[in-house]
Order: C-alpha cells, then structure tokens, then sequence
C-alpha cells in the first residue's frame, strides 16, 4: 500500500483495539508496525523470538541475527516514534551524496567506498 492507505488502514486498526477489538496485524515494514503496536511478536523459523512492546522486540541485534541485515533503530526526533532503517554506514558511495570524488564516470573503476558515515547526514539521529 501507498503511505497514505497504510496510515487510513492502521489508523482504522488502532481506533478497533482502542474500542476494546482484537487486532492482528503482519508486516514486514519494522517501523510501521512500531508506529502502531502496542505489543509485537517477532518470529523466525516458525518460532517466537520476542514478544512486548515495540521497544523491547525492535533491537539491533535481534534484527541482525533474523533478517541478516545490520539496522539502526532509533527516534524519531520530532513524534518519537522508533524507526528502523539499515545500516548502511560503509556502504555508500561518496558519489551518491553529491560528492565529486574518485574516479569519472567514463572510469571502469568505481567510486572509493566511504569507511564512516558523514556526520552531517546522521547529525539528526544522534
């Protein structure tokens, strides 16, 4: 779903478990389900991992070891809400931040990848 049909949908699912309904929800998007849970339940290989809140399931190293990906998780600096994003610190090209570095484009060597992130793109996380 568009971000618009996401909020009307679980905005429609937050006001039933608030007039006392049972909910059930499966998604994929971490901090979408954060956004709107009050209790979460991770599962990997048929099997509960974590169970509570938002807070206490969505840890980094919880989401390392079962989707195999590195994440930072995260407040949101305005709502609060918890974000879940990858980490991708080493990873990007310095290129990719409108940097001109490394070698042309007409090169068939790649741009040096960044051994730390910018400090002004993650200035508002920390």
């Amino acid at each position: 779903m568009d971000l618009r049909h996401q909020e009307l949908v679980l905005g429609r699912a937050r006001d039933i478990a608030d007039a006392g309904g049972a909910v059930v929800v499966v998604l994929h998007d971490l901090a979408l389900a954060a956004a709107w849970s009050d209790r979460m339940v991770m599962i990997s290989g048929g099997r509960v991992r974590a169970e509570g809140p938002p807070a206490d399931v969505l840890t980094a190293e919880l989401i390392d070891e079962v989707y195999q990906q590195a994440v930072l998780v995260h407040r949101h600096p305005i709502t609060g809400d918890l974000l879940v994003t990858p980490d991708r610190r080493g990873l990007r090209r310095a290129g990719a931040q409108g940097i001109a570095v490394g070698p042309t484009a007409a090169s068939s060597t790649s741009a040096p990848m960044l051994s730390h992130p910018d400090p002004a793109l993650v200035k508002e996380f920390s």
